[in-house]
C-alpha cells in the first residue's frame, strides 16, 4: 500500500497561491485492510518537527476533499503527509507535499512598465540589484497586462510560457509567484521581462 499523488486545492505543491478554502486529497493505492484509519499531518517545516494540525485517527476522512482546521499565514510554506493504520499498526505514510500561500494582504509597491511611445517595439526590461547576505527564500510576484517571459541571471527559471495566461483584463489581473531563491548569488544580480 502507498499514498500518492498528494494535492491542495487540486494542484501539486501551489506556489503563491491564495487558498481562501484548504482543500487536500490524496490517492490510497492497494488493498484497503479492514479498520483502516487515516490522519493527515500539517507542520510549518519539513522535519514535521513544528506540528501545527494534526488530525485524529479515523476511518471517516475523506481523501477527496479533507479541510484541516488551520489558520494560514500569507507568504507562508506549509508542509503535509498522510499516514495509515489498521489494528494500531502503521500500514503507509506518504511522502511530504507542501503549499505556499499568497502575498494576501498589504498593498503593492511596484509601478506598471510600459513599453513607451514605440508601441510596436516588444522591449526587455531589465533591472540589476545587488545581495549582500545569502538569501534563505526569494519570491517573485509579477503581474502583466499581455504576454511576458523573465529571467533571473540570464537564465529560465521557470517552464511557464505565455504568462500569464487567459484573463478577463477588465476584471481582474492575477499575479503568478516563482521560486528564484537558487537562481541568485551573492554579489550582482539583473533581472529581465521581454514584454
Amino acid at each position: 500500500m502507498n499514498i500518492q499523488k498528494l494535492r491542495t486545492n487540486h494542484l501539486e505543491n501551489p506556489l503563491g497561491y491564495l487558498l481562501d478554502t484548504l482543500s487536500l486529497s490524496w490517492i490510497v493505492a492497494g488493498k484497503n485492510e479492514p479498520g483502516m484509519e487515516t490522519k493527515v499531518v500539517v507542520a510549518a517545516d519539513d522535519a514535521f518537527e513544528d506540528i501545527l494540525f494534526e488530525s485524529a485517527w479515523s476511518e471517516e476522512i475523506n481523501a477527496l476533499d479533507f479541510q484541516p482546521e488551520l489558520r494560514l499565514f500569507p507568504q507562508t510554506r506549509y508542509y503535509w503527509k498522510v499516514q495509515t493504520q489498521a489494528a494500531g499498526k502503521l500500514l503507509a505514510e506518504s511522502e511530504p507535499a507542501w503549499f505556499e500561500t499568497a502575498k494576501q494582504s498589504g498593498s503593492w509597491t511596484a509601478q506598471w512598465i510600459t513599453p513607451g511611445e514605440d508601441q510596436a517595439a516588444q522591449p526587455i526590461v531589465k533591472k540589476q540589484f545587488v545581495i549582500e547576505k545569502e538569501v534563505a527564500d526569494a519570491r517573485l510576484y509579477i503581474c502583466g497586462l499581455g504576454l511576458y517571459e523573465f529571467e533571473m541571471n540570464g537564465q529560465r527559471t521557470h517552464d511557464e510560457y505565455l504568462l500569464p495566461g487567459y484573463h478577463a483584463y477588465d476584471f481582474w489581473q492575477q499575479y503568478q509567484t516563482f521560486d528564484v531563491t537558487d537562481s541568485l548569488k551573492n554579489g550582482g544580480n539583473a533581472l529581465g521581462i521581454l514584454l
